[in-house]
């Protein structure tokens, strides 16, 4: 359920869904970069963290940036364990 309300068309539907702690982790990040404060708060993207979830991998380089930005990503997401492959040009 949660899922599907995560494509909701309606915004706060959304938000409520990147704040649920029942939101499955590939919920959370498919709404990451559209609220990353709010997921980033979400007791279920720490255990994301902090289990090394295959699922980090996916996170986009741009969504990455954003969250170095940001500042409030857990200090599990940024412990070394998530290796980001730039490409050569």
């Amino acid at each position: 359920m949660l899922k599907a309300l995560g494509m909701s068309v309606d915004v706060a539907t959304r938000h409520l869904v990147a704040t649920n702690p029942n939101t499955p982790g590939e919920t959370l990040l498919e709404l990451l970069n559209e609220f990353p404060k709010p997921v980033l708060s979400n007791s279920q993207f720490s255990i994301l963290c902090s289990t090394d979830s295959p699922l980090l991998y996916q996170i986009p380089l741009s969504t990455i940036c954003l969250l170095v930005q940001l500042k409030t990503a857990p200090d599990s997401f940024f412990n070394g364990r998530l290796t980001i492959q730039i490409p050569m040009f």
